[in-house]
């Protein structure tokens, strides 16, 4: 079974069996933990856990959050729960002038890096492979 995941080897009907079965399990633990956490019934799942994106009013109608708010509305709370006076010093990833180059860029940069382009290809490969069916 180690071999499921290679995108350049076919998978048989009993790996991607597995594979789906790991893959429901955590579909249904992830729901599982954010019914628990946002005290959402998880019987109403098929509301909020099937894919769909909503907007922050919607969201909150769902209870999938406590409330709307501003980016400064936010960083005030953050500020007030972590205790934190005056202004937050924030801590950026170094710039691209290094091997780690490689692994992505600054959040300014709109680039690809080669890493994230080959994820992105072997991604494809899977799900051309695999089928959309295993992702839902």
């Amino acid at each position: 079974y180690k071999n499921t995941t290679n995108p350049f080897t076919e998978i048989t009907p009993a790996q991607k069996k597995m594979m789906q079965g790991v893959l429901d399990d955590s579909y249904e633990q992830f729901v599982a933990d954010v019914a628990q956490s946002r005290t959402i019934p998880v019987t109403t799942a098929n509301e909020w856990a099937n894919g769909k994106i909503f907007s922050g009013r919607q969201a909150l109608q769902l209870h999938l959050i406590d409330e709307l708010g501003s980016s400064s509305q936010a960083l005030k709370a953050i500020k007030e729960k972590a205790m934190i006076e005056g202004e937050i010093k924030w801590v950026h990833a170094p710039s691209k002038t290094s091997f780690w180059a490689l692994f992505g860029g600054d959040s300014d940069d709109t680039d690809q890096s080669v890493f994230s382009s080959c994820i992105n290809e072997v991604c494809s490969v899977v799900e051309s492979r695999y089928g959309n069916h295993l992702m839902q």
